[in-house]
């Protein structure tokens, strides 16, 4: 489950970072969507789905590397189930899943849950996004070295993030801290990252 505490406010100076990439690296590419982000939500319109799609871009910018969407967690799971992850970087060392938590336009401090309801209880709705994530199983991330005779283990890294808007929410997600959490509401908009 999730490790919970706190490493509030990372530097967001920009850097390249190296080919695994880190919860710190992965928020500078955040806090470079937060304009776009804010212009979005001030739209009204349901926004989780753009959210998604501007951070891939974001990522492809700055990696090189198109996240997928939506990606099924019955093959990497061994636990046959319709679940799906809502974004996954992949290339040929490390495989990063992200469930992503958005606080919605017209519903001010609540996340969409499992099941699709809005709820105001962000614990939950984290608890639910890593209990998804610790059904990944390591074993089966592999690739093929460059010669293709061996199979080499993937970095496996697992994320929930959380977007939050309104102070409200973004002091309740501020206020969620541990030893693997990241947290930045320099913006305006608050990034939250759990390591699971």
């Amino acid at each position: 489950m999730l490790h919970i505490a706190a490493m509030c406010k990372l530097p967001t100076a920009s850097a390249e970072f190296e080919i695994i990439m880190t919860p710190q690296d992965f928020l500078r590419v955040l806090l470079t969507t937060a304009p776009e982000i804010y212009r979005t939500i001030r739209t009204g319109a349901q926004w989780e789905v753009v959210a998604h799609s501007i951070i891939s871009n974001a990522l492809l910018e700055k990696t090189g590397r198109m996240p997928i969407r939506e990606q099924r967690y019955a093959n990497f799971t061994g636990v046959p189930n319709n679940d799906s992850c809502d974004l996954v970087l992949q290339d040929g060392s490390q495989s990063i899943w992200v469930e992503a938590k958005v606080e919605g336009a017209h519903t001010r401090g609540q996340f969409a849950s499992l099941s699709g309801q809005r709820v105001t209880d962000l614990n939950a709705a984290i608890n639910a996004d890593a209990a998804k994530l610790s059904l990944l199983r390591p074993n089966l991330f592999t690739f093929s070295t460059p010669d293709g005779k061996q199979s080499e283990p993937i970095q496996l890294t697992k994320w929930i993030l959380v977007i939050a808007w309104s102070p409200g929410a973004a002091a309740t997600v501020h206020s969620v801290s541990g030893p693997n959490i990241i947290c930045d509401i320099s913006t305006g908009i608050a990034f939250w990252i759990g390591v699971v």
